[in-house]
């Protein structure tokens, strides 16, 4: 068997023509690199370097990834060529003897199987059959009132109860089922609903009481005698003065008027109460004139309104109201225009406010009657449509021929119900028989107890070919797709498939005689505290295996330190051989690439975390950071920081809440004398960490910043702490 003791040649993402490592791997390997540092290209690396010895190796390579699931998992349509979401592929092992029996027995049991077709199609003929019966029943019975059918897709017994109830609702309006029976429908109610609803009638309110008020002040006011033009002419003269600047001769007469006098004395006359009472009236004149257009266009539509509402001596009383109104406003309208003419005249101005207040309470008597009939019919309608309702479920309750129909099916739906559940049972026996007997069906079982224990709700079922598996949840035996099931349990059903699937026997004791290389990329992720450990467990199994090269490739700290746990990593000496065992870190370079190198294993993840912060600090710049290490970086200077704080003080939240515990451990002083540019050098410490750590929303730049800030306080602080943890040296708290 061939060793993989270096990759050659690696150009892939930030591996940039890398050949090593220079401690050569071994047979057991644990690497560990946080994200972005290449892991997923490294173990690219190991792949072609295993396979490129021989075009034979790929059939003894076992490679798992993210995309485990996708690649070997998920069943691929031979027809579409794409990946099948409900079955996954299955793994023949054999760990019990077959029953020879079983296709007899199979055999035996499909011929059993009732035809279940048939009886199907006649129950969907009964349905149809009583559909229709039922709807000619309706379109004949509703006439022309607007009564829709049931709906279409209803089943029939659904439609059946709705008729029933109609019925019922219907007779508490009419209870005698022979007057009920007689009912026809027809919608003239609804027509004249609608001729109503066309009816307008229009009040005014343009002209108020204060409009009025003011009117009658002005008829009762005495003007000092002073003669002031027509007030026409006062308005020629305004408009005249605004044709003209200072200077201009008359555009009437061509002679130069004084301007400067005109304008003073068309000023007086515009200030003059008497012009105040004409311009007041006149705009009252002008309303009044919309008044009678309402008016005229009330009564142009009295013949209408007549012809549309039921006799009704309010209508007629209306009407004749508006009429003397009309009269009486005509007249009022008169005095108005005569005292404009004349202001100093005493006319007597009094009967306007009734003749208005007349006409709008007719307006409103009539819209009162209008509504009033408009309800009584919709009322009528409403009880029109229920009694038309309950008609058509009537005759549809006596049909006998529908009944006997319903009988039909009633009884066909029993056969069928009783087929369906024989074959059922049947079906269920074949299945089973066919899970005994399929090469698939040991390792479906084996790993349906392995989630049990775990108290994963998952189980596989052989699926009906006898070859591959389907996913079922254990409580409601309810199918479910890969979908369905959340990352956590599909990883972790990725794993038990991978590791079973290298083994011959349900002890994996056997490990299959053509493997030789094991790879597995990140193979905890998104799994609770119990199925990480079990993980671990296969994971460290793997590694104890004699006649295979591993590796394992991670990027937590915590779980490189646990797989590493009771291994040790030492070369050869003359005495002892070299243990089986390395422990690599994939690091970066100061110009971004990759490479791999020997680590120790027994750092703890608080010393590790420093390491890594500290030698970030030392940079000069950012040119070669990722996004990636953008992320990442921020975060664990998060933990950096909340670490330290825990040897500090009881709050050690490393958040903007908690900014003033934080100062006075950095700064040992108190928030009130600590200058602002420390404070700033905290905030944006603060900041970084709690928003890079969740999402790359600030510069590489101030990360660095924050972090050389962060190494600095904690030198600063505690210098001993320091120098302990920023090398490897350091075994950690």
């Amino acid at each position: 068997m061939a060793v993989i003791t270096k990759v050659s040649s690696l150009n892939r993402k930030s591996f940039v023509d890398y050949t090593g490592p220079t401690d050569d791997f071994k047979l057991k390997n644990v690497i560990f690199g946080y994200n972005g540092r290449g892991k997923s290209s490294l173990s690219f690396g190991l792949r072609r370097e295993f396979i490129s010895e021989d075009n034979t190796n790929e059939k003894k390579l076992r490679y798992f990834d993210k995309d485990y699931v996708d690649d070997n998992l998920r069943l691929t349509d031979p027809e579409t060529g794409e990946k099948s979401n409900s079955r996954i592929n299955g793994v023949v092992a054999h760990f019990s003897a077959k029953d020879v029996k079983s296709e007899e027995k199979i055999k035996g049991l499909e011929e059993k199987i009732l035809n279940i077709e048939p009886i199907q199609t006649r129950i969907e003929e009964l349905k149809s059959n009583v559909r229709d019966a039922i709807d000619s029943i309706h379109d004949r019975r509703k006439g022309t009132a607007n009564i829709a059918k049931k709906n279409k897709e209803f089943e029939v017994s659904r439609v059946i109860d709705l008729y029933r109830q109609d019925l019922s609702e219907a007779k508490k309006i009419e209870a005698d089922e022979e007057k009920l029976s007689k009912i026809q429908g027809d919608n003239l109610i609804g027509e004249k609903i609608e001729l109503l609803k066309t009816l307008s009638f229009s009040n005014f309110t343009k002209i108020s009481q204060e409009d009025i008020e003011a009117a009658q002040d002005i008829f009762a006011k005495t003007f000092d005698k002073i003669t002031i033009p027509p007030a026409e002419i006062v308005d020629w003269i305004n408009t005249g003065i605004g044709l003209h600047e200072e200077g201009d001769n008359c555009k009437f007469c061509g002679n130069k008027p004084d301007l400067q006098s005109i304008e003073k004395l068309v000023g007086e006359y515009n200030a003059n109460e008497k012009q105040k009472a004409v311009l007041s009236l006149r705009r009252l004149d002008e309303k009044m004139a919309e008044l009678q257009n309402t008016i005229k266009a009330n009564l142009d539509n009295e013949a209408t309104v007549k012809s549309s509402l039921d006799s009704d001596s309010k209508i007629d009383n209306s009407y004749q109201f508006i009429k003397e109104a009309s009269r009486g406003i005509a007249n009022s309208r008169g005095v108005v225009q005569t005292k404009i003419k004349n202001i100093d005249k005493k006319i007597t101005f009094d009967n306007f406010k009734g003749e208005l207040q007349k006409f709008n309470d007719a307006i409103d008597r009539l819209r009162e009657t209008k509504n009033d009939q408009l309800a009584k019919l919709e009322s009528q309608n409403n009880s029109k449509d229920a009694l038309v309702k309950g008609a058509i479920g009537l005759e549809i309750m006596n049909d006998k021929g529908i009944q006997k129909t319903l009988a039909d099916i009633e009884t066909k739906t029993q056969e069928l119900d009783s087929a369906t559940k024989s074959n059922t049972k049947i079906n269920g026996q074949i299945q089973r028989l066919k899970q005994s007997q399929s090469a698939t069906s040991d390792f479906s079982e084996y790993i349906s107890e392995i989630l049990t224990n775990l108290s994963i709700n998952l189980k596989l079922l052989v699926s009906d070919d006898g070859k591959n598996y389907i996913i079922q949840h254990t409580q409601t035996s309810t199918p479910l797709t890969i979908s369905d099931i959340s990352e956590g349990e599909r990883n972790l059903l990725a794993l038990l498939f991978f590791y079973y699937e290298l083994f011959n026997d349900n002890d994996q004791q056997d490990l299959k005689s053509n493997i030789e290389l094991i790879v597995v990329d990140d193979p905890i992720s998104s799994m609770d505290d119990i199925n990480k450990m079990y993980i671990l467990e296969l994971m460290k199994q793997l590694l104890d295996l004699d006649s295979v090269q591993v590796f394992v490739l991670t990027h937590s700290w915590d779980d490189f330190t646990n797989l590493c746990y009771g291994y040790t990593d030492k070369p050869a000496t003359p005495t002892n051989p070299a243990t089986p065992h390395g422990f690599y870190e994939i690091k970066k370079d100061s110009e971004g690439n990759s490479f791999v190198q020997k680590t120790k294993s027994n750092i703890t993840p608080y010393n590790h975390n420093f390491i890594e912060v500290f030698e970030f600090s030392q940079k000069e710049d950012t040119t070669n950071l990722d996004d990636c290490e953008i992320y990442h970086i921020p975060n664990i200077m998060r933990q950096v920081l909340e670490g330290f704080l825990k040897f500090k003080v009881r709050d050690h939240n490393p958040t903007k809440s908690n900014e003033k515990s934080i100062a006075k451990v950095l700064f040992q002083k108190e928030w009130a004398v600590i200058k602002e540019d420390k404070k700033t050098k905290l905030g944006q410490l603060l900041a970084t960490i709690n928003v890079n750590s969740h999402g790359s929303s600030r510069s590489p730049d101030e990360i660095l910043v924050s972090a050389k800030f962060l190494m600095t306080r904690i030198k600063h602080v505690d210098e001993q702490h320091y120098n302990t943890h920023k090398e490897p040296l350091g075994t950690g708290v």
